[in-house]
């Protein structure tokens, strides 16, 4: 990433038209509520992996649990994509980012 990448936060307040002189103060955004519907068919895929995963919590050894929390949310997250770009019609990706965790990072 370049510093061009990066817009000034006076723009971007600008547009949104919010008026504010730093973060601090800047109002929560109402965000729009989608219904998923039960017949989804990326909403049922999901379902069913999860389910699927469930049953072999039985079996999980206490260290494996976060990693089948993790299982969970890549699935959940996935699969809201999908929904969202079905309901948009636009196209979304997903950039990890790094970021420092912890004072001995």
């Amino acid at each position: 990433m370049t510093k061009e990448d990066f817009k000034d936060l006076n723009e971007v307040l600008v547009k949104y038209d919010l008026d504010s002189d730093s973060i601090d103060f800047i109002p929560l955004f109402s965000l729009p509520i989608y219904e998923i519907q039960d017949e989804n068919k990326i909403f049922k895929c999901c379902m069913e992996e999860i389910l699927s995963k469930l049953h072999s919590y039985r079996t999980l050894q206490p260290d494996s649990l976060e990693f089948m929390r993790n299982e969970y949310v890549v699935a959940l997250l996935h699969a809201s994509i999908h929904i969202i770009m079905d309901i948009t019609n636009k196209e979304l990706s997903m950039h990890p980012q790094y970021g420092i965790v912890g004072k001995e990072s």
